[in-house]
């Protein structure tokens, strides 16, 4: 149902609304419906460039997908509006290691561990369970970051 609503006033607005083409993209992405959900964040960056917000949400799409330079390229994104984001540096930190960009690894890797006020080599171990909450299915992190105990922006409907 919310999905649909979500939907309707998308559809009569279009993207004129950055907050609700992320909310309706974050329905469509609890509902495996991620093609839609891209499409729908595309669109929204077209009318909003640089929204950090927009660039998370197809960065987690891309990160479930291990579509690696995605994930680099809307962290990179993200991380220029909001290099305080937590979750932004984690995406920044695991598609480097990925495509084996050892300097951005590195960098992300410290920043997410000052972040997190915890170890860099523990950023390892968050990567990896903020990538598993994706696989599964959750729409990334919503509120808490796993295991941190750190408060991030909530970016859920």
């Amino acid at each position: 149902p919310a999905a649909e609503e979500y939907e309707k006033a998308w559809r009569s607005v279009g993207n004129r609304y950055e907050s609700l083409s992320n909310k309706y993209a974050l329905t469509l992405i609890e509902l495996a419906r991620y093609d839609e959900a891209e499409k729908v964040l595309l669109g929204s960056l077209e009318t909003h460039p640089g929204s950090a917000e927009t660039n998370v949400h197809l960065g987690r799409i891309a990160l479930k997908r291990q579509a690696w330079p995605k994930v680099k390229a809307a962290a990179l994104e993200a991380v220029a509006v909001d290099p305080f984001d937590p979750e932004v540096q984690l995406m920044l930190y695991t598609s480097a290691r990925a495509l084996k960009d050892a300097p951005l690894e590195s960098r992300a890797q410290t920043a997410a561990a000052t972040l997190l006020k915890t170890t860099p080599q523990d950023v390892e171990r968050i990567a990896q369970e903020l990538e598993k909450q994706l696989r599964s299915g959750k729409p990334g992190l919503s509120g808490e970051l796993p295991d941190a105990g750190t408060p991030t922006r909530t970016r859920m409907p």
